[in-house]
């Protein structure tokens, strides 16, 4: 194979803010990005950002404005400068999901309100209440949490934060949507043991029960809080969160042009589209799979 040596200066370059008069150009059917790199042309304008620079190039509205902008799909909101599209509580999470800090902004964040199962820091951060009690300091404001999070019971006894909090045996504070999912995200297994009887558990008074777990060999998702009900992306095996039944009205339930839609309404990355892993809950994806390689 005969590698031209303008391509192996572009390797060499890629990654780097080129500003001395070079002028760099990608092979045919990539894009150039702002800091240098290049990137699959299909992957400008779709919803993730695969640049990572500055000027957040492949998702500007200013190359992804009109009809190239993504439809924010459900709850889903959009980021004011950039063709992404955030979840709610996204939103002053401590992470740059925008690409250029806007949902981050500390003017906004002091007096954004945060999504249910959040705390909302001094600084305006919002925090998921299960990711507390586990020996970090997540606020930046050690007096603060101490006085406000409480992880003792009444009794001087380790606990966790918040009614979407675990204890694991070991300790640890997680996510009940992490119980028997077939991970063991305790460390201990003891949010996968016999006790917590995966596929017939109870549900919390705040939780809703996934029925159609009862169809699958591994459980997943089997109790999820009810904010997570009509909301216009489905999180149980067969979608039946986001059902006319319990919603009160049809869901448009869709998925950017970039994700495949399961039988089921939820949403995987399009690339995870017969991949040979059973991505969509009910298996849906990994059909299609089958189906199409069994075509001559």
């Amino acid at each position: 194979m005969v590698v031209s040596f303008s391509y192996l200066l572009l390797i060499l370059f890629s990654g780097f803010n080129l500003s001395h008069g070079f002028q760099l150009l990608c092979p045919e059917g990539l894009f150039l990005c702002g800091n240098g790199r290049c990137i699959e042309n299909v992957k400008v304008c779709d919803g993730f950002l695969d640049c990572n620079d500055e000027e957040v190039s492949d998702e500007s509205l200013k190359l992804c404005s009109g009809v190239k902008r993504q439809k924010c799909p459900g709850i889903k909101i959009y980021c004011p400068n950039t063709n992404i599209c955030l979840w709610p509580f996204e939103l002053c999470d401590g992470t740059n999901n925008c690409g250029d800090y806007a949902d981050e902004n500390l003017e906004f964040c002091t007096t954004h309100k945060c999504s249910p199962n959040q705390v909302q820091c001094p600084n305006g951060r919002c925090v998921p209440e299960e990711w507390f009690c586990n020996g970090k300091i997540l606020c930046q404001n050690e007096t603060w949490e101490n006085e406000n999070i409480k992880c003792s019971d009444e009794n001087g006894k380790k606990a966790c934060f918040g009614a979407n909090a675990f204890k694991c045996n070991n300790g640890k504070c997680l996510s009940r949507l992490g119980l028997c999912d077939g991970v063991d995200q305790c460390g201990d297994g003891s949010d996968e043991s016999a006790e917590r009887n995966c596929g017939n558990r109870t549900c919390l008074s705040h939780e809703f029960y996934c029925h159609s777990n009862a169809h699958r060999t591994q459980f997943a998702y089997e109790c999820i809080p009810k904010s997570f009900t009509c909301d216009g992306s489905a999180d149980c095996p067969e979608g039946e969160d986001e059902m006319i039944e319990l919603c009160g009205k049809s869901q448009n339930v869709s998925c950017t042009k970039y994700e495949f839609q399961c039988s089921s309404k939820q949403c995987v990355p399009a690339e995870s589209e017969c991949n040979g892993v059973a991505d969509c809950f009910d298996n849906s994806g990994r059909t299609l799979f089958t189906v199409k390689t069994n075509i001559q």
